[in-house]
């Protein structure tokens, strides 16, 4: 077994790394120092950059990893040792990271997983040669164990014959993709204006929120005349806030959208036989891949602005833990048209049987639990405008008192759209929902891919025959990893609840993994 070191250009990240944490530190005693010929005075700069190279060289010299027939190993550590085994039975996906420096210099990062969310080994900064020479062998492996265990699935007296996919639909060999992953064109490339109107929309619509909460912190520094003044010293009109506070919404808006835009640039989608390889980062270039019988679920985000715009951001969650930095998501493609998770989601789980127009409503008494909901809260706000306006001004009862109404007629409207776009479908072989208002969901499930389901009765939904209906996969993304959906009459719930039990139960428990 031979043990390898990663690239030496290794040192210049974590150098630059140890300065980020030392740079603030450094400023701090520099710049109020003034110990002038002292020792200190003399070589204190010369150790602050000193101490962070020696640093970064021990970590370097002492990080090895190595690879036998047997486990993936990786030693680490400078006072505190860390060592990790990762059985080659157990790997579950590789994956690709590389940074600007790494992209300039032909590097990438390597990180192997298995199901666990702390068991990943990550190679940082090796040859890319080196990273497909290691992904060569391990998928090689997954692929042969794959085969088996479906074959054995299929039919556990016979060879091998084709595996049942979601939806009936075969699933392809299991072949590995070494060495031609870059032959086939993306089947999904979303131009950089389309991401960045998208992306806009998804972050403005994230932002509504703040923008509510800044709106009402601008009232009350109208009312009381220095609130916000206090907390930032600006000489402004007191009414040139309620600008103000929108203005620096859509700024913070327009910066995480920019952000979105750096990560997901570039977003490409590869259908290989095996599997789904996707590639994406204008600065830092990722690439992930996920095995096409791991999906669990699909998942179609709407914001209103992107709706106004007729665009979608299609998902998939997966049963690995290989993206802890989107959620367990995966995307498909970030900026769709409206609709086009029709086209998107057989390339994930298969044919795809349900559309929205199969989705039906669930119970009208929604929109009054829901309305009943908002009209508490704005008796709430009535009430203690009412009071304050008796200890400090009558301003804020009339001010509150219209803030109450104004909350009891958005709820009217909000409860009756919100009855309108909850929905639901359940096929031969998958379920498809709708749920939400401002942020649009839509979530396509294949039944034998669920792992629990819980029915559950808040009180009010109780006085009504309400109930939700959780569904839980071996996902990470959405309540219990599958899907919610609220306000169905009991008895129905109960009735898809069996369904859906009945389906899990009949279903391999390897199959829903």
């Amino acid at each position: 077994m031979e043990w390898l070191r990663p690239h030496p250009l290794t040192l210049v990240t974590l150098v630059v790394q140890a300065l980020t944490q030392t740079i603030l530190p450094l400023i701090l005693v520099l710049g109020g120092s003034d110990s002038g010929g002292s020792f200190f005075g003399r070589y204190a700069e010369l150790l602050f950059f000193l101490v962070p190279l020696g640093l970064a060289f021990a970590r370097w010299y002492s990080t090895r990893y190595a690879l036998d027939d047997e486990a993936v190993y990786l030693n680490s550590g400078i006072f505190v040792r860390t060592k990790q085994v990762l059985p080659r039975s157990k790997v579950q996906n590789l994956s690709t990271t590389a940074p600007l420096l790494a992209r300039a210099t032909g590097l990438v990062e390597l990180t192997i997983s298995d199901a666990s969310a702390d068991g990943d080994i990550k190679l940082r900064l090796i040859e890319r040669a080196e990273a497909e020479r290691l992904t060569a062998l391990l998928r090689t492996d997954l692929n042969k164990r794959l085969t088996t265990e479906s074959s054995q699935l299929a039919n556990p007296h016979v060879g091998a014959p084709p595996v049942q996919g979601s939806g009936g639909v075969l699933a392809p060999p299991m072949v590995s993709t070494a060495g031609h992953q870059h032959d086939s064109p993306p089947i999904v490339n979303p131009p950089t204006p389309k991401l960045f109107r998208i992306s806009m929309a998804l972050v403005v619509n994230s932002a509504i929120p703040n923008i509510a909460v800044g709106l009402f912190l601008a009232w009350l520094n109208w009312i009381n005349g220095d609130l916000i003044s206090e907390m930032i010293p600006l000489d402004l009109p007191v009414w040139s806030w309620f600008g103000l506070v929108p203005i620096a919404g859509l700024l913070l808006s327009a910066a995480g959208a920019a952000s979105r835009v750096l990560t997901l640039g570039g977003f490409r989608l590869w259908d290989d036989p095996d599997r789904l390889r996707m590639k994406a980062g204008l600065l830092t270039e990722r690439q992930i891949t996920a095995r096409r019988e791991r999906i669990q679920l699909v998942r179609v985000n709407r914001p209103w602005l992107a709706r106004r715009l007729g665009l979608e951001e299609v998902r998939f969650s997966t049963a690995d833990v290989e993206d802890p930095q989107t959620g367990h998501m995966t995307i498909l493609n970030p900026a769709a048209d409206l609709g086009e998770w029709a086209t998107l989601a057989p390339t994930a789980i298969g044919s795809v049987e349900l559309t929205e127009d199969n989705l039906q409503q669930v119970s009208p008494l929604a929109q009054r639990r829901v309305f009943v909901r908002f009209l508490f809260l704005a008796v709430i706000i009535a009430l203690a405008a009412v009071v304050a306006g008796r200890i400090w001004s009558g301003v804020i009862t009339y001010t509150g008192v219209a803030v109450a109404i104004g909350i009891a007629t958005m709820g009217w409207f909000f409860a009756k759209r919100r009855f309108e776009r909850l929905g639901y479908a359940m096929g031969n072989s998958q379920m498809l929902t709708r749920v939400g208002v401002l942020n649009e969901q839509l979530t396509l499930l294949p039944k034998e891919k669920v792992h629990g389901v819980m029915v559950t009765s808040s009180y009010f939904q109780r006085r009504l025959s309400l109930a939700t209906l959780l569904v839980g996969t071996a996902g990470h993304g959405g309540s219990l990893g599958g899907l919610r959906l609220p306000d169905l009459p009991t008895s129905v719930a109960q009735d898809l609840a069996a369904i859906l039990a009945l389906e899990a139960a009949n279903t391999p428990f390897e199959r829903t993994l």
